[in-house]
């Protein structure tokens, strides 16, 4: 099976990331900088390396495809998360050889293996070629002692953890949803929702907030699209915040179907996610406040769970239900609440 564009672009990356740190050979770990380099490049570049390749849209694919790799499973965020990984990686050749050294550069042996498990990814997957980001698994699925190390710093998951986290996936693939936007952010798209107040104040809050945020909506601005477009904002900003959304009627068919499904384990899950970087927006919280919809365990241990959430999570819910709720719960004292209104002129947020 042949390499792509994408592996020779990032294998000669990677012999000049060799030769500049004086080593004889191409190692996994100057490999990883290669793809990590490439994935925080940005839309010009891209487009000049695809253009003198005569390929651009194989390029914009291959970079696509290659941060969609490293956000999932590898959840390594560009540039937040990849551009310090990939500093922390870098090592000299350690006296064993010159940055001098002019010759061919090859790869090692472990080199060649990772390139093999790529073959073997790309053809497990029914390709005819292996790209960057088959390469990319490859070497991450079993890193060497150098790469772990570096893993281990920015809490980037493998081995059991890996596993373990895929597992919950599985299990809770129905009830929780990724909201990735799809296609480039045109200019008119960015500057209107740059310039939504709700967007901005949201944004704001999940940096350097401390309470969860109560989304409350009505009219023709819903909650829901404010995140969505924050997800969209985010993406084109390169920005850290990743949202998923919980479905509520998912979630809700579990609790009173299945009667082995763990409502502990999946808040458990949550709240360990959020701390590494996931946002979780739950739409309609009064659903899991009322024993009508859901039933009273839920109920409660949702309620206990609720006071230990920070900034990382988002509820909503329209004004009508929030009057109905407001004489019995303490609205104010337990959220950082964002009113999204709605008027010709666009979206207001209100503190």
């Amino acid at each position: 099976m042949e390499p792509d564009m994408s592996v020779m672009l990032i294998w000669s990356m990677a012999a000049a990331e060799a030769q500049a740190t004086g080593w004889y050979e191409i190692e996994p770990f100057h490999l990883i900088c290669a793809a990590l380099k490439f994935a925080e490049l940005e839309s010009a570049d891209l487009d000049k390396i695809g253009d003198a390749a005569g390929h651009r849209d194989v390029i914009r694919n291959s970079h696509q495809r290659l941060r969609n790799i490293l956000t999932d499973p590898w959840e390594i965020e560009v540039p937040g998360t990849s551009t310090p990984f990939r500093r922390a990686l870098r090592r000299s050749g350690e006296g064993n050889s010159s940055s001098n050294h002019k010759g061919i550069l090859h790869r090692s042996d472990t080199a060649r293996t990772a390139f093999r498990n790529a073959q073997s990814l790309a053809k497990d997957d029914g390709r005819t070629e292996f790209d960057m980001s088959d390469l990319t698994h490859a070497i991450l699925a079993d890193p060497n002692d150098w790469i772990l190390r570096a893993m281990g710093k920015f809490n980037i998951p493998c081995g059991d953890e890996l596993k373990e986290r895929r597992q919950f996936l599985v299990e809770f693939s129905d009830i929780l949803e990724q909201i990735e936007p799809n296609g480039l952010l045109d200019m008119t798209e960015q500057k209107r929702i740059s310039a939504d107040p709700t967007v901005r104040v949201l944004m704001d809050h999940i940096y350097s907030g401390k309470r969860p945020v109560l989304l409350i909506h009505g009219g023709d601005h819903s909650a829901s699209e404010v995140v969505e477009d924050l997800a969209r904002l985010s993406k084109y900003k390169s920005s850290k915040v990743r949202i998923a959304r919980i479905n509520s009627r998912a979630l809700l068919n579990r609790i009173a179907e299945d009667k082995f499904f763990s409502v502990s384990n999946l808040l458990m899950y949550l709240t360990d996610r959020s701390s590494q970087g996931m946002v979780y927006f739950f739409d309609m919280i009064h659903r899991y406040l009322s024993e009508s919809i859901s039933n009273q365990r839920f109920v409660s241990q949702f309620r206990t769970w609720l006071s230990r959430t920070d900034n990382r999570f988002v509820f909503a819910l329209p004004k009508s239900q929030y009057d109905n709720l407001k004489d019995q719960e303490d609205w104010d004292k337990r959220f950082q609440i964002i009113w999204i209104h709605c008027d010709p002129a666009g979206s207001i947020a209100e503190l």
